[in-house]
Parts: C-alpha cells; structure tokens; sequence
C-alpha cells in the first residue's frame, strides 16, 4: 500500500432498518462515490448498521470538472457568462482554476482542482443520506436531517484516524456496538480491527453471506421455496439462528397459500414439505442470536392464533358464493373518478366481446372468460382476502373449484392477477392470459385517464409494474393486440372527460419506455438497434419483438450491413424533404442507373412486402440489402440528385424516398445504428451525391 493510502471505514448505526432498505442501500451508497476516492468501494448492511468500506483511500487527489461548452461559457467578446460563473461556484472554484480552454465551440471547459479527503468525504455522506430520503424518510432531532430510521452513532476511521463526519447531532467516533443482546460499546482501532470485532461479536455484516447461511439451513431441513421470504428474514437479522416448531395437523386442511401467508406475514417463518412436496406441520424461524425456549414456545402460540382465525375465515367465506359476493362489488370503490369494481368488471365484459376475434376467442371461449371476469374481483369481499391481500385471486380460485365451478374459470381468476412482481410467474392458461391483459389495459387506461400517470419516483398505482407484466404476458404468449387499438376503445368505456389524443401519446411514450427497459434488462439487446426498430412502430408489440430478434440474430451478417448503408445513404438525402406527391415516374429517368434501380426495386417490393407479412424480417433483410446495396452505390455515383429541374429532382428523391420507407418504416430504421455494428466495423458509407 502506499504511504499517501490508507483503508476508510463509514459505519452509520441505527435503529431497525425496514428490509427494503436494506437491500437498496448499496446502490444508493455506491451511486455516490467519486470513484476516485479509492481503489475499491464497498458496501454492507444489517438492519442495524450501514458499513461502507473504501479500500486504500487517498489523502488528496486532483479531479477534473467538465464544464459548460465554450459557445456557452463565454460570450462573443469572451467574457465568462452566467453558465460558466455558475458551475465555477458549484465546484467552489474560480476562474484561475480552469486549465483547459477549448478551441471548438461544442468542446467543454475544464477544471482541474486538488481535492482533500475530509471535504471529499463530507460530502458524499451527505449526498449519500440526502439519496435515501425517498425511503420513507424521518426526522429524529433537531437538525432536520431526514434518514430511513433514527442514527444513534457514527464510526468514521481513515486508518488510525477518526474523521470529521457529522451527520444530523451526531458527530463520529471511533466506536460501534454489537448486536441488540449486547450494549456495551466497543472500541475500533482501525478498520482492519473493525471487521475483526464484528466477527467476534457474531455480527454478519455481508447480506449475501448471512442469506447464504439461512438458505443452507433451510435446504437441510426441505422447506417450502420463497424466495421473496428468505431476502427480506436476511436483511432483518445480523446473526441467523434458527428455532424448529410445530403446529396442529388439523391446519393443513387449509390452502398451503393460506398457510405461507399466514407465516411469513405474521411471523416471517417458513413451513417445511415432505419429499413428495406436502405440507407436513412444521416450521422454521430464524432469529437474531436468540434460541431460547420461551422464543419457540412463543412462536407456535402465535402461529396457532393466527391459523386458527384463518380457519374460521375459510368457513365462513365458503358460505356464500362468489356470484353473490360480485353482486355487491357496486359497494367497493375501484376509483373515486372510475367508479366501483362493479364498473370496472362490466367494462371487462364489453373489452373481451370487443375484442374476441383480437384474441382468437371462440364462442365457447368467450363465454367462460367472461363468467370469468364476472367473478374475479369478487374474493375481495371475503374475510380471508381481507386479512391476506397478497390472496386476492387465489382465494377466488379455491372458492370458484369448492363451488363446483370449472376449473378453466377458477385458473383464469387466480392467473389475472399475474404476474404481480417482478420474479413472478406470467398466466399460463389462454383464459388467464387474456383476462390478466384486459383487466391490465383496463387498469392502465383508466389511471391515465383519472389523471394519475407515474412522475419520477412516484408511483403509487404501481402502473409501471403491471405495464411490464402486460408486455411479457404479450410476449411470451405471442399474442398480436393493437396498443393503441386498445388504448382507443377502453377510454371511451371510463367515465371522465380528457384530451383522447393528447393521453394516447402519453400512454403509448409511457408503454414504449417500459418496453425499452424490458429489451435491455430481460433480452440484453443494444440500445440503437432498439431505437432502429422503435422507429419502425411498436403499436404491435409482439411483432416490434420479432423484427428486434431477427435483426440481433443478423446483425453480423454482410447483408445486414448492406441493407443499413442503403438505408443510410437513402435517408441521408429524404429525410428533410417533404411535399412528395405520387410515385416515381419512369418517363422522367435520363441516367441509365435512375432505371436499372427502379427495376431492381420495383422487382422486390412485393416480395419483400410478403416477406415482412410473413415475419421472415431476417430474409427480408438478405433480399433488400443484397439486391439494392451495389445499383444503389452506382446511383449515387452517377446520378446528381438536387439538380436545377425540380421534376427531375423531385422524381430522383421519390424513387429513394420510396426503398428507404420500404425497409424503414416497416422493419428498422437502420440509418441510426452506426457502421461498427455491422460486420465491417471499420466502414463507413460516403455522403450522398447531393
């Protein structure tokens, strides 16, 4: 290590932190490093402290700051405008500071400033709390300082040495504690000794480590898979232990999700199977270092509360059928401004008659998805939805099947809820996945109508959840729906008054940017090939999902690269043209290339036409580039375009007008990807003759 680096540690000690949390604060904490700081950066927590390590921190170091361009940072007689003297403040530094003056307009100023660790530090801490205020944020003391959960102590240490850290009334030490069970504070020499106390005093500080150590345990002893349990009993414990319990076997006549909700509600403990998968009547709890008696005893009495009054609710819900519990559904608000269930349900009705020949429904079809949708909300009345919301469907299924109803319908009313987050599973019935996408669109609709589209970090209808839930449904099932065909209908179905146009751009701008996340986080697909096929539409979007598909599979291939210069090169040149009437006039040609690429075109359109109908973009593709790629290069090497005749011109850019909308406005819009994506990466098309 060199003399000028030592190791820092940031301990922030507080209150129980919520699970949640927990588990985002190491991106909120690494978001605002300076990366400069040190040669590793990272970050641990419990719910009773934040460690953030940075492994050989320097002293100082110098930082460089790109400003504003130079066309804004002076004015005409070159004298430092508002822009410039306003980032020159916000970086505390002066105009003696700035070391690179740019030549070109468009380059950027730059600053170079030497920068002290203790200034350096203090304010990524306060960057850093400032960060987690959107997690449901408190204030403790006087300092108005806002935090997850109350700070009781600060451990700062840049080597042996205690930093100036304050945050809020607190200002750091060189002390930390350890678990709840032990109060006695304890001193940290450095932060090597600090990791070393941790681990004597039975403190796991690395999440990873402490879900690692539960789930083998777990593993042993053939528990019931929840994965969403497991992270969040990691985040709530420092050091696991585990306690077995029972329960009366007269329990397990209830539905094994009745008794997974139950446990990890109430207690966040987790029921064991048997080798075949049954429910057997055991638990496991796994608690922060206390295994004693009395703990165990008080679990099993909980739990027995709580089964107890599960199984009362389950008898008297099966009481009362869900066709008349859907008839009091007028009585439960879905929305002040869209009305009751009720509404919501009979708008469900009038979408799947809409749209029946949509969703390839037949008659005997139609009528079991709409008996369906007549009673899917109804469990919402029953007392065991009621304490258990996250049952909402599945409690509806079990209901629907002790009725006597089909078991088509009863799947269909637990899967159109689905999925309900992210690692969920998508409807795998045809019933299910269309009611799931009807009572989505319908959702959707309906909160942008009321007024209530998701800004920023607010979402509190969880809109941008159940628009990726509808565009996997779409996807993964391969069903072909117009967006805005949708969008069209349901808002004439919700009651209110809006701008219809005005929110159909809204909601379509709303669909497509989930869509994009949905293309780079689940498919791995490149940015500018997304932005190349978004161009070309995404109304369909299971189609705008092949035409992506293929391209990625082709984009290596020399005719790929082919068919994006002819795009290129023929957008070039049209794209700042309008007032284009008619098609191309052959008896205006006076270069042979002008008809030798009129032939070629005219002799594919169709074909390629056929091909896109087909979705065989990929051939599509091979044809459109391999057939016009070389006359298209001889066209532009011959033929003037922007000559004085204006017929002549103007027929010249009708014909490239017409291949360049072909292939982009029907499949990609490749003159956005740049030459390196193709095969030859080090080609370049030259300008069009203009």
């Amino acid at each position: 290590m060199e003399k000028d680096r030592k190791d820092f540690i940031l301990e922030i000690g507080t209150e129980e932190l919520p699970a949640s949390v927990v588990k985002g604060v190491p991106f909120y904490a690494l978001k605002c490093v300076d990366k400069e700081l040190s040669r590793e950066q990272h970050v641990y927590v419990t719910p009773r402290r934040i460690i953030i390590y940075f492994k050989e921190m320097v002293f100082s170091y110098n930082k460089l700051y790109e400003g504003p361009p130079k066309k804004i940072a002076y004015d005409a007689n070159g004298k430092p405008t508002k822009a410039l003297l306003g980032f020159l403040k916000k970086i505390n530094a002066t105009e003696k500071s700035i070391s690179k003056v740019p030549q070109k307009d468009n380059e950027k100023i730059g600053v170079q400033l030497k920068l002290f660790v203790d200034g350096a530090i203090n304010a990524y801490v306060i960057n850093f709390v400032k960060s987690l205020e959107s997690f449901q944020a408190m204030t403790w003391d006087n300092s108005g300082v806002r935090f997850s959960r109350p700070i009781r102590w600060i451990l700062a240490l840049h080597g042996n040495k205690v930093m100036p850290i304050k945050i809020g009334g607190l200002e750091a030490d060189n002390v930390t504690y350890g678990n709840r069970l032990s109060l006695d504070p304890i001193k940290i020499k450095n932060p090597e000794d600090y990791f070393k106390k941790l681990k004597k005093n039975n403190i796991f500080y690395d999440f990873l480590e402490r879900r690692a150590i539960i789930e083998k345990y777990l593993n042993k002893n053939n528990w019931h898979k929840n994965p969403q349990l497991l992270d969040e009993v990691a985040g709530l414990i420092e050091h696991p232990t585990f306690i077995k319990g029972s329960y009366n076997k007269a329990y397990l006549k209830l539905p094994r999700e009745v008794l997974t909700a139950s446990m990890s509600k109430n207690q966040r403990i987790f029921p064991t199977e048997d080798k075949k998968g049954n429910f057997g009547n055991k638990f496991i709890a796994v608690t922060n270092g206390n295994t004693k008696g009395l703990i165990k005893r008080h679990y099993e009495q909980v739990l027995d509360a709580k089964l107890k009054d599960a199984l009362f609710f389950y008898g008297e819900d099966i009481k009362k059928p869900l066709s008349a519990r859907a008839k009091e559904l007028n009585g439960i608000v879905f929305h002040k401004k869209l009305g009751s269930y009720a509404d919501k349900i009979e708008r469900l009705k009038n979408i799947i008659s809409y749209f029946k020949d949509t969703f390839k429904l037949d008659n005997f079809q139609q009528e079991k998805i709409i008996k369906a949708s007549l009673l899917c909300k109804a469990d919402l009345l029953t007392q065991m939805v009621g304490e258990f919301p996250s049952l909402q469907g599945v409690m509806g299924k079990y209901y629907a099947l002790k009725e006597g109803i089909g078991a088509e319908i009863a799947e269909a009313i637990e899967e159109h809820y689905h999925p309900r987050f992210s690692a969920d599973t998508l409807p795998k019935s045809k019933l299910g996945r269309v009611l799931a996408l009807i009572d989505k669109f319908d959702s959707l609709i309906s909160h942008f109508k009321a007024g209530h589209q998701p800004k920023g970090n607010r979402d509190p209808y969880a809109l941008r959840r159940q628009s990726i839930g509808l565009i996997n449904i779409i996807l993964k099932s391969e069903i072909e729906v117009s967006v805005s065909g949708m969008f069209d209908k349901i808002f004439e179905l919700i009651p209110g008054d809006a701008d219809k146009d005005k929110l159909r751009c809204e909601f379509m701008e709303f669909i497509k940017e989930r869509l994009i996340v949905v293309m780079k986080s689940d498919y791995e697909f490149k940015h500018d090939l997304i932005e190349a096929v978004l161009s070309s539409g995404f109304d369909n979007l299971y189609k705008f999902f092949l035409r992506l598909k293929a391209l990625s599979n082709i984009i290596n291939e020399f005719y790929f690269e082919q068919a994006r210069c002819v795009v290129e090169r023929t957008n070039n040149i049209t794209r700042n043209v309008s007032g284009l009437v008619g098609e191309t006039d052959a008896s205006l040609f006076e270069e042979e290339q002008e008809g030798a690429l009129h032939k070629i075109y005219k002799g594919i359109r169709d074909k390629i036409i056929s091909l896109i109908a087909q979705s065989k973009y990929d051939e599509a593709t091979k044809l459109y580039g391999e057939s016009l790629a070389q006359v298209t290069s001889k066209f532009f090497d011959k033929v003037m375009v922007n000559v004085d005749d204006e017929r002549l011109k103007n027929n010249r850019l009708k014909l490239l007008k017409e291949i360049n909308s072909l292939y982009a406005n029907n499949i990609a819009d490749l003159s956005v990807i740049p030459a390196q994506a193709g095969i030859h990466k080090g080609h370049r098309s030259p300008p069009s003759r203009g």
